[in-house]
C-alpha cells in the first residue's frame, strides 16, 4: 500500500499556549484513491515543535492501526526542524523532543518513506491554518 501524508501542527501563537494538530492520509489502494482527514486540539499547553511531533504521532499510529500492512509512505509537513530531526540531520537537544522523535523512529519501523519540507503556503491551502 503507498500512501501520502501531509500533517501540521501548532499552538496559538504563544510559546506555551494550547496546542492542535491536523493531518490527511491519501492511500492508494486497489486502484482506488482513499482520504482520512483528522483534527485535533490537545489538552494541555505545548509549543509548535511539540504540537508537531504529537500530530506526526497520532497520524503514524493511526497508520499502523488501520493499515498495518503499510511498505512505502511520503510524510510532508512544514516545520524543517521535526523534519530534520526524525532524518538525523539535526540533533534533538531537548529531552521531551527526544521522546517524541523516538516515538516517530519506533513508528516508522519496517516502512520505506520519504520526509519533504513543504511551504506554509501548502499547508495554509490544505489546512486552511
Amino acid at each position: 500500500i503507498k500512501m501520502y501524508l501531509i500533517f501540521d501542527g501548532g499552538n496559538g501563537g504563544v510559546q506555551k499556549s494550547k496546542g492542535y494538530g491536523s493531518f490527511k492520509l491519501y492511500v492508494e489502494k486497489g486502484g482506488e484513491l482513499l482520504e482520512h482527514v483528522q483534527e485535533y486540539q490537545f489538552d494541555g499547553q505545548m509549543t509548535s515543535n511539540e504540537a508537531e511531533y504529537n500530530t506526526l504521532i497520532i497520524a503514524l499510529e493511526f497508520i499502523r492501526t488501520v493499515y498495518d500492512n503499510t511498505k512505502f509512505l511520503v510524510i510532508e509537513g512544514d516545520s524543517e526542524l521535526v523534519r530534520s530531526q526524525v532524518l538525523g540531520l539535526y540533533k534533538v537537544k531537548a529531552l521531551h523532543l527526544q521522546v517524541l522523535r523516538t516515538k516517530v523512529i519506533n513508528l516508522l519501523e519496517g516502512i520505506t518513506y520519504t520526509y519533504n519540507h513543504i511551504s506554509r503556503d501548502i499547508v495554509v491551502a490544505e489546512f486552511g491554518h
